[in-house]
């Protein structure tokens, strides 16, 4: 049973928005579309797992899918996937990596090469062993049981990869494998771990307690990419052929380039400024982004949403739908 289903990266909405929103000629567009092709390669490699784990059928097992927890000094770790079975845990730390990947646990370090080309990669095993000592002591903290096993794996879901060896066979065999490999290795621990150590109810307590503290994470992507809200484009864009000319006319939008119209255009321009600046927004702002003149049809739309208000006056606020909080 999935207790959290995985959703699509914030920080991937973020920065589609915010390529919506610069000129094709910033010179900034460049990096923000590497990164975002990054991340929806590791995107792309967290649902190969997720495949393969639908076909898992030890019952009852509970899986949480894209997890950020805070630890009791105030910092986060964060999971790609965590499986919660009775007898055991396994944290998987997913890496989407082609060409050919050589560990040496002796020196903690993984090596990438592609193309004949070599790097330096952060070694996914510390980080995955780090995980699993952040969890323990995330359970102690919340008085759950810390007895379980807790198990550390790194999948590679490309399946061409190669996987080299250096030195210490037997730990990176035991905690290194292919997405569609994970589920032979399910069924030895299986085999090995004959003992519950948690009943149903408690499994999935613990399972319901961890989804409840996960703190999604929500960059600051204009300070990320030195860009001053200023530089964005404003307006709100044609849903159907994706320009900014379009203006608010007799209780609708009219596009002046391909003459469609829309009642809820407004919504996706609302959504990237909550994406892109903040989820609380004063009606000078809204029609600042929304470029409406009209105070009043600031109001009627916002109102139109049930967009909660907080203040009064001048200095009141709506609350924007809080999918993205600021973490």
């Amino acid at each position: 049973m999935i207790l959290k289903p995985r959703s699509i990266p914030l920080i991937i909405l973020q920065l589609k928005a915010l390529l919506r929103r610069l000129p094709n000629n910033d010179h900034r567009r460049p990096s923000i579309e590497k990164d975002l092709i990054m991340f929806e390669k590791g995107h792309r490699g967290e649902l190969q797992l997720d495949h393969y784990l639908n076909f898992f059928t030890t019952d009852p097992h509970f899986l949480i899918q894209g997890l950020r927890l805070r630890d009791n000094f105030g910092s986060f770790f964060q999971v790609d996937t965590l499986l919660l079975v009775r007898s055991y845990f396994c944290l998987f730390e997913v890496k989407n990596w082609s060409g050919t990947i050589s560990f040496n646990p002796a020196l903690k370090q993984a090596t990438r090469k592609v193309q004949g080309e070599q790097e330096g990669c952060s070694d996914p095993i510390s980080q995955v062993f780090l995980q699993r000592t952040h969890l323990l002591k995330w359970l102690q903290n919340h008085r759950f049981s810390t007895t379980i096993p807790i198990y550390p794996f790194v999948v590679i879901s490309y399946p061409t990869t190669t996987i080299e060896i250096e030195n210490n066979f037997k730990l990176i065999a035991d905690h290194v494998f292919h997405a569609h490999a994970v589920l032979d290795h399910l069924k030895k621990l299986n085999d090995k771990m004959s003992t519950d150590f948690l009943d149903k109810k408690t499994l999935r307590k613990i399972g319901k307690a961890i989804v409840k503290h996960d703190v999604p994470k929500k960059e600051d992507v204009l300070k990320k990419y030195l860009i001053n809200r200023n530089e964005l484009i404003t307006g709100v864009c044609c849903e159907a052929c994706g320009c900014y000319s379009i203006i608010r006319s007799q209780g609708q939008w009219y596009c002046s380039s391909c003459r469609t119209s829309s009642k809820t255009a407004h919504k996706q321009a609302l959504e990237d400024y909550s994406l892109l600046i903040g989820n609380t927004i004063t009606n000078a702002e809204a029609r600042w982004f929304l470029r409406v003149s009209s105070r009043n049809v600031v109001n009627y739309l916002c109102k139109d949403m049930k967009l909660l208000v907080s203040g009064k006056s001048k200095s009141s606020k709506y609350n924007l739908p809080n999918k993205y909080p600021y973490m």
